[in-house]
């Protein structure tokens, strides 16, 4: 149960982080960020 735990808290983690660089680097390039579309 542990591994689950924490895969689950480096997923989340990597969310956030995600979506922190994601919105810094629109503002370094003036283009607005759409967290609808996914990249896949």
């Amino acid at each position: 149960m542990r591994f689950v735990w924490k895969n689950f808290i480096a997923l989340f983690w990597g969310a956030i982080y995600g979506l922190v660089f994601g919105y810094i680097a629109s503002q370094l390039e003036q283009t607005s960020v759409d967290y609808t579309r996914v990249p896949f």
